[in-house]
């Protein structure tokens, strides 16, 4: 468990070889199965994948002294459902909602770079748990921000998320669990995640815990960049430092 948490079991971002259903979309059983059959990576995103399948223990229906009641707030699962339809496209659905940063990729020949909108190019079911979740840099920071400050999980295991994997032996920064740490140029860490989808389009959030973040967004997918994401992140955490 701590291998797929870590996202040191080796498997890939992009499972090689998952069949799509007959509409072009992807199950996420199908998708876990390509991802095994794959040959072990140092890449890590293909994880969450995993961790969405893996089974969850169901709330007991009795207890030792009795039977345990339970109200459904229907209200509040409506609320959900929004929520989810918002956030998750459905299998399917490839267009963001508007307004939006169309992604554009591309490549270069002699002089001249041709570029063209990948936007809505790809499946996103492809990605499923790991990547296919419709987010502003708002809704980003806002999550960030609120787990930096122990909002969403407990200390301890806040402190269980802090505890990387170093990038390098001896490194102070490294891989968490569900999140990576960054040796700001001002002294002091931030903590955060990236993204990255050929759809063109890369972000990270990184936060601090004394209060600031970052939320860093590039609708051009071409790598190596000058300056990279995490300049651009790292200089406007350290602003007025």
């Amino acid at each position: 468990m701590r291998q797929l948490l870590n996202h040191t079991a080796g498997f890939a971002h992009d499972p090689a070889g998952a069949k799509t259903k007959p509409d072009g979309t992807y199950d996420l059983a199908a998708l876990v199965h390509a991802a095994m059959d794959d040959k072990p990576l140092s890449a890590r995103n293909g994880v969450p994948l995993l961790q969405y399948r893996l089974p969850r223990p169901r709330p007991a229906d009795r207890e030792t002294h009795g039977p345990v009641r339970r109200r459904r707030d229907h209200r509040a699962d409506r609320q959900t459902a929004r929520a989810h339809r918002n956030l998750v496209p459905a299998p399917g659905k490839r267009t963001l909602t508007n307004p939006y940063l169309p992604g554009y990729v591309g490549f270069r020949v002699g002089d001249g770079f041709f570029w063209w909108e990948a936007t809505t190019s790809k499946e996103l079911s492809f990605w499923s748990s790991s990547a296919a979740m419709e987010s502003t840099l708002a809704d980003l920071a806002k999550f960030n921000r609120a787990l930096v400050a122990g909002e969403v999980v407990s200390p301890k295991a806040l402190a269980e998320m802090r505890t990387v994997v170093p990038w390098t032996p001896g490194s102070p920064t490294g891989y968490g669990l569900g999140q990576f740490n960054l040796q700001l140029s001002c002294g002091g860490m931030a903590w955060g995640h990236d993204g990255l989808l050929p759809t063109g389009h890369t972000s990270l959030t990184m936060a601090t815990d004394d209060g600031r973040f970052a939320s860093v967004v590039t609708n051009t997918n071409i790598l190596p960049t000058e300056p990279g994401i995490l300049d651009v992140a790292n200089a406007a955490l350290c602003e007025g430092k």
